[in-house]
């Protein structure tokens, strides 16, 4: 279509009159056709002839049988100071020309702008046979890439001779007998002055029409001075070849012509790549509905891959798409390209093409000459076709140099009212231009035609608004996809999470770790943050989302179908021979309810991917979302451009740092680059499992954090401190309380045939939550007493080595005094048992911080020792205090507390002096005992606020850590009752009545609700344990907090506190601090350790384990027992933890819980069932799987 204005039809007007030459070719040639005086003139195009020299603008004259186009047509070009800059140069022949003879020697192309110093221009000429019988051949030259020179003169000097351009057949290429004579170096007329009256022709071959002497002479004198005009035109010319070596007889046709100087908006959508302002209409397939645009081979791999995969996937341009208008010439005048001179409108709006106004930011890039639309903030409308009108005119944009905007010669046409072609039916076989001023095909006239047609109402619409045609430099519409986008925003940190964007991975240097950025918000979400930052991964067992924006869904227009769901989204494990993940793909499935029990307030829809069985820990995941998934109105789903640009296989930038996309600046490129190189590993393993590079609609990798690998260290911290010399083995002290005991137990009517001995004392432990809020620190230990009870039978032991040992481990909010109610049956099975009080439970209750219990005001203000003694101590207001450094209660009165320094106590534990004293336990802070108490329901029984802090909303991090802990206590409860030699356990209380020695090579586990969950911590890396019973048990941490009746307190204060942050149940805010609460947590999670309780390294081969459980428990609901069944028997699960329910339904939905301890009608069976079990360790009749 460029060469359709390879235009003879450019007439020239100075020439039109130009006398008729005798011009018969000598035979066995090939003429260059040069023939000015026929009707249209025979002449090479452009052609400075057409211009006039009294306006310096084209002067096109009408041909006779002009039409309606040709009019509006030759209307344009007289307004132009020269020849459009993409119309090729071309000229004719008489006869057919040997292809192989036409190149860039015999057709030289020059820059003679400045005629002092040519300046060739490097250009390969085409040739074509024509079958036009008058003009066989035909030669072009077309425009350099962006177009002639804008301004620019030109010449094209065509080169015969016995070198030079042959005929067909081998035939010298000669000129026409005018062209002789316009070559010639002499002059054709007598006179330097044409306009002297005795100016005589000097050659006699100019015909006449008169025989009258005096007329013929004045015949051939005029036709003598139009030739010799013309010659002198071309003389400079001729003059430099010369000079240059090539003689006037080689040149059978050359012309100038001259370049227009105006600027114009560059519209060519025939060239190749097509040249049009961008998005454009014109690229969308009528057939498929989708932008189908030309993929430009010139253009970097990364901008073909973009273009084919992406651009040319969708049914509409993307909502940032930036307009652009390329600018010719030496550009425009930045100040006048204004909303007045660059309208867009809106034409969805009004279901017309009269459609609303819209005023985005319209600017002028003066470096690359181009107008620049940027889309509302917001982005342009999902569906909406917009248009755009450049104009020109006198109050339109101006050029740089304050010139008229014109239009390009083909956008003249494609404007214009009149119809370019001869039929109504453009499938018509007869189908023909009606354009008589241009050489123009019919295949590339009905092309513009309907081009024309397409644009007619939007130039109708700009029309009716007072915007007339001719004003209008360049117009056209775009339409924006109305597919949903996978929501991908990382500008505005909306991404899909977790996501290892996110994470910093290990250096040499720095262990890898999570880079949240801090937010300006408060201290408190500022604290939060920083502590996210300290892990090394993400969550194995919360909810992934495609995104984690609070007001943004999975769409960013419409809900996706949850049926295409299958098949068309993906999670992968990318860790080499890590197990395939778990993970159930659905539509917001684990929203919360909201605040009254009800259905979830209305809020974006979210894509999760939610773990059934936790992912592995230290492990990278990909997560993926194809475009054959689609949204509720049957339309795919799209990629953002921002993803679209991170999953292309070829880099964004080049080795200086320069963008590759031409939409995409050299800094964002570079700002994308990195990011797109981390995803690749998780593209291209998607790619080779079969999924299309180009249907990856949205895709993230993020890397789990270290879950149990931490509890090993922590296990073998106790052994390696007292390697050290740092902490001993011996307990502290060790009493016979067993008649105090059995009088307690007496009274509760628990039986203790079965028990010799019941001792109490206290063993060193190390206690490592000396970090910034009470987290793990194991670098800065402090040594703490740990209070234990321990039961051995009356019965000798079986063996020789001694009484085999169950550890027991009791429930939340409860105390090691628990054991008491299994310990006869224990006993009875010759188990000799210890227990220790859970950290802040029992008699490790701390008083510090209670009085945020308190239900009303304090009476004593600010005084944190007497407001936390109300809450947490025992005896009437204001007899005790509580000490802020220990946590203990300790009496008002100091006179009635006894010192328990070493110089008191007379080298005995200074715990059990204060013990023998009735005065409590030695407190460390001023070396004197308590004389005072916690608070308790019955003399000597459970603390009222054991476990209050155990579970810590306000701090997570902490009570985390609060569970973790368990693991070196419990260690160490080990390493006391293995050890021998003088003042160790066994000794001590053989000494003090135990019929015989602990054996701990018979080490068991007993746990119950918080102690079977704290178990499963510890038995996962405990290789000292033979079999393992968790009783009432379960898994899942958050779950557990927001759905366990027996939590309600703890959970209705952190429903408090996130209310008073704006935070409540059933919004998308409250369901990602649901997300974080279980990332924080996982470590802790029992969900995590569960598969190493069965089938971890180094774990004895008699290992068994039953998890016992009832039916309708009310504070570890049945669901959170099923996912720590479900993850302990994971399909890569070697050996199984069994599992057995007892039927509840019968008991009081408050006494279910603790029916392995509380008397009810299932204790005995359960802890027949236990025992049996330990005993064996064999499979319980009825036990699963």
């Amino acid at each position: 279509m460029r060469k359709m204005l390879a235009s003879s039809a450019l007439l020239l007007a100075a020439a039109a009159c130009t006398p008729s030459v005798d011009k018969t070719p000598p035979p066995a040639v090939v003429v260059a056709r040069f023939d000015p005086s026929q009707t249209p003139p025979v002449v090479p195009s452009p052609n400075d002839l057409a211009i006039d020299p009294t306006t310096g603008r084209l002067s096109v004259p009408l041909p006779a049988n002009a039409s309606d186009i040709d009019r509006e047509f030759a209307a344009y070009l007289n307004t132009l100071d020269g020849f459009p800059a993409d119309t090729p140069a071309t000229t004719t022949f008489s006869g057919r020309l040997d292809p192989a003879t036409v190149n860039t020697q015999t057709v030289r192309v020059t820059d003679i702008t400045n005629p002092a110093a040519p300046i060739p221009v490097a250009l390969t000429p085409g040739y074509a046979d024509t079958a036009d019988a008058t003009a066989p051949g035909r030669i072009s030259v077309g425009p350099p890439p962006g177009g002639w020179a804008p301004g620019h003169h030109d010449s094209v000097v065509v080169v015969g001779g016995e070198a030079g351009m042959k005929g067909a057949e081998g035939q010298p290429v000669v000129g026409s007998a005018v062209w002789a004579l316009i070559r010639s170096q002499s002059s054709l007329v007598t006179c330097a002055d044409l306009t002297s009256p005795d100016c005589r022709p000097t050659v006699d071959v100019l015909p006449a029409t008169s025989h009258d002497p005096a007329e013929r002479l004045a015949e051939q004198t005029a036709a003598a001075l139009q030739l010799e005009r013309l010659r002198l035109g071309l003389k400079p010319m001729f003059d430099s070849l010369e000079a240059a070596g090539l003689p006037r007889a080689v040149v059978p046709i050359a012309w100038t012509f001259r370049i227009v100087g105006q600027p114009s908006i560059v519209f060519a959508p025939a060239a190749i790549p097509p040249q049009v302002p961008e998005p454009n209409d014109l690229a969308i397939d009528p057939a498929t509905g989708k932008v189908n645009a030309p993929i430009d081979p010139g253009s970097s791999p990364a901008e073909q891959e973009l273009t084919r995969d992406y651009l040319n996937t969708l049914n509409g341009f993307p909502t940032q798409a930036t307009a652009v208008a390329l600018a010719t010439g030496s550009g425009l005048a930045p100040a006048t390209v204004t909303p007045q001179t660059v309208r867009v409108l809106d034409l969805t709006l009004l279901g017309a093409d009269g459609g609303a106004a819209v005023v985005p930011a319209i600017t002028y890039d003066a470096a690359g000459k181009a107008i620049v639309i940027t889309p509302p903030a917001t982005g342009w409308a999902k569906g909406h076709r917009y248009a755009v009108a450049v104009l020109g005119g006198a109050t339109g944009v101006q050029g740089a140099q304050g010139q008229t905007l014109i239009a390009s010669q083909i956008w003249a046409l494609v404007r214009s009212k009149a119809t370019l072609v001869t039929c109504a039916d453009l499938a018509a076989s007869d189908c023909a231009s009606a354009l008589h001023l241009a050489s123009l095909l019919p295949s590339d006239a009905v092309a513009l035609e309907r081009l024309r047609r397409g644009l007619e109402p939007l130039l109708d619409g700009f029309e009716a608004s007072g915007i007339t045609r001719p004003d209008v430099a360049v117009a056209w519409s775009f339409t924006i996809l109305s597919s949903g986008e996978l929501s991908f925003d990382p500008l505005h940190s909306i991404v899909p999470f977790p996501n290892d964007l996110l994470r910093v991975p290990a250096t040499s240097t720095t262990p890898a770790h999570v880079n949240l950025p801090i937010p300006d918000g408060g201290v408190t979400e500022q604290a939060l943050i920083r502590g996210l930052n300290t892990l090394d991964g993400f969550s194995t067992t919360a909810r992934v989302v495609s995104e984690n924006g609070r007001e943004t869904g999975a769409l960013d227009l419409g809900e996706i179908d949850p049926g295409t769901l299958d098949g068309g989204v993906g999670f992968v494990n990318l860790t080499p021979s890590g197990a395939a993940p778990q993970v159930n793909a659905c539509l917001g499935c684990t929203a919360s309810a909201s605040a009254d029990g009800g259905l979830p307030a209305p809020q974006p829809q979210t894509l999760e991917f939610v773990p059934e069985i936790p992912l592995e820990e230290r492990s990278t995941y990909g997560a993926y979302v194809t475009t054959r998934v689609k949204d509720t109105a049957g339309r795919p789903v799209a990629p953002t451009t921002t993803f679209a640009l991170l999953r292309l296989e070829n880099p964004l930038v080049d080795a200086s740092g320069k963008s590759q996309v031409s939409t995409v600046t050299d800094t964002q490129a570079q700002q994308l680059e990195p990011a797109r190189l981390e995803l690749q590993p998780l593209i291209n393993s998607l790619v080779a499992s079969g999924v299309p590079r180009s249907e990856i609609g949205l895709a993230w990798a993020f890397t789990t954090q270290t879950t149990w690998s931490a509890l090993p260290p922590i296990h073998a911290l106790p052994a390696t401190l007292t390697s050290a010399g740092t902490l001993s083995d011996a307990p502290d002290f060790v009493t016979d309380a067993t008649m105090e005991l059995f009088a307690l137990m007496d009274a509760q009517t628990v039986p203790h045939e079965a028990i010799g001995r019941l001792f109490v004392g206290e063993i060193p432990a190390p206690f490592l939550l000396t970090g910034v809020g009470g987290t793990l620190d194991p670098a800065s230990p402090e040594v703490v007493s740990i209070p234990f009870l321990l039961s051995t039978p009356a019965a000798a032991p079986a063996a020789a080595s001694g009484y085999p040992v169950v550890v027991f481990n009791h429930g939340i909010t409860r105390s090691k005094e628990d054991v008491l109610s299994i310990a006869n049956a224990l006993a009875a099975a010759g188990f000799a048992t210890i227990a220790i009080d859970i950290l802040w439970h029992g008699e490790r209750t701390r008083c510090t911080g209670a009085a945020v219990l308190l239900p009303m005001a304090c009476p004593f203000g600010t005084d944190a020792a007497r407001c936390d003694a109300l809450a947490a101590c025992g005896g009437t207001s204001g007899s005790s205090l509580c000490d802020q450094a220990s946590g203990k209660c300790v009496s008002a009165t100091a006179a009635s507390r006894s010192a328990c320094d070493p110089a008191s106590t007379g080298g005995v534990s200074p715990d059990a002096y204060c013990a023998s004293l009735t005065q409590g336990s030695c407190v460390a802070t001023d070396q004197r005992c308590q004389a005072a108490d916690l608070a308790r329901a019955t003399p000597g029984g459970v603390p009222r606020l054991s476990g209050w802090n155990f579970i810590d909303p306000s701090n997570l991090f902490g009570t985390r850590d609060n569970f973790r802990q368990q693991v070196a206590d419990l260690a160490q409860v080990y390493r006391v009752v293995a050890a021998s030699g003088t003042g160790r356990l066994n000794p001590t209380i053989q000494a003090q009545g135990a019929v015989g020695p602990l054996d701990p090579a018979a080490y068991h586990f007993v746990g119950q609700s918080l102690g079977g969950m704290l178990g499963t911590l510890y038995t996962s890396v405990a290789p000292e344990v033979g079999r393992v019973t968790l009783n009432a048990s379960g898994g899942g941490l958050t779950s557990l907090l927001m759905t366990s009746p027996g939590l309600a307190v703890v959970r209705e204060a952190l429903l408090e506190g996130l209310a008073a942050q704006g935070t409540v149940p059933g919004t998308p805010a409250f369901d990602q601090f649901l997300t974080t609460t279980t990332w924080i947590l996982d470590p802790a999670d029992p969900l995590n350790a569960a598969p190493q309780v069965m089938n971890g390294p180094g774990l004895p081969a008699f290992r068994a384990g039953l998890l016992q459980y009832v039916s309708g428990d009310q504070v570890i609901p049945n669901p959170t027992t099923l996912a720590l069944i479900a993850s302990a028997n994971r399909p890569s699960a070697s050996k199984p933890l069994w599992f057995f329910e007892f039927d509840g339904s019968g008991l009081p939905a408050e006494e279910r819980h603790g029916f392995l301890l509380n008397g009810v009608a299932l204790t005995p069976a359960a802890q027949q069932q236990a025992v049996q079990f330990l005993v064996t360790g064999s499979k319980p009749a009825g036990a699963q799987p």
